[in-house]
Formats: C-alpha cells, sequence, structure tokens
C-alpha cells in the first residue's frame, strides 16, 4: 500500500500498545516497517518539534509499505471507532479512504 509520511505516522499511532500474542507480533514488525528510517529521515528533512512530526513538503513522501491483514484490521477498527464517536480527523482522512472506503463508498 502506498502511503505518504503523514498517513504512517498516523497509521503507526493508530497501533495499541497490548493485546493477544498475534496481534502484538504483528505491531511489532508493523512498526519496523511503518516507521521512518533513518535514511527517511535524512531525504526528507523530517524534524520533531513540540510533537509535531515536519518534513519537506517539497518532496514526494510516497512509500511502497507491506501492511498486513492485522495490521488492516486494526487500523480499520481504529477508523470506525474514531468515526462513530465523531473524534476522526483531517488527518486521518486520507487512511480512512485507503483502508475502509477504498472504492470511494461511504459508511
Amino acid at each position: 500500500m502506498e502511503l505518504t509520511i503523514a498517513e504512517r505516522v498516523h497509521l503507526y499511532d493508530m497501533l495499541p500498545d497490548e493485546g493477544n500474542v498475534t496481534t502484538i507480533r504483528a505491531i511489532s514488525e508493523a512498526q519496523s516497517t511503518i516507521g521512518l528510517s533513518p535514511e527517511e529521515l535524512e531525504q526528507w528533512s523530517v524534524t520533531n518539534e513540540n510533537g509535531k512530526v515536519r518534513w519537506d513538503s517539497g518532496c514526494d513522501t510516497n512509500t511502497e509499505i507491506e501492511v498486513s491483514s492485522v495490521i488492516t484490521d486494526i487500523a480499520i477498527e481504529e477508523l470506525n471507532r474514531l468515526n462513530d464517536e465523531d473524534k476522526l480527523t483531517v488527518g486521518q482522512l486520507s487512511l480512512w479512504d485507503k483502508f475502509v472506503s477504498p472504492n470511494g463508498q461511504t459508511q
């Protein structure tokens, strides 16, 4: 799945800290894939300023990321929960479009 830096940050933040062994193993693997590598941090001039991740907006940051079915299920569940609670943010909308509504359908 092609994800931007912003989408990767939002997806990473959605991953739970607890779960069953299958979930935690999938999360552990996904964190290394979804997280930004030292090369990406340098290439896109990524900084963390007061808890806000910033990067060179002139760069194309789309990157093909392998997302397992377990992580996909977690993302869909969390996005649906946020939507149901009226807490979905503009920053998460593109993840909604990719995970929950990939064919442009609305829930």
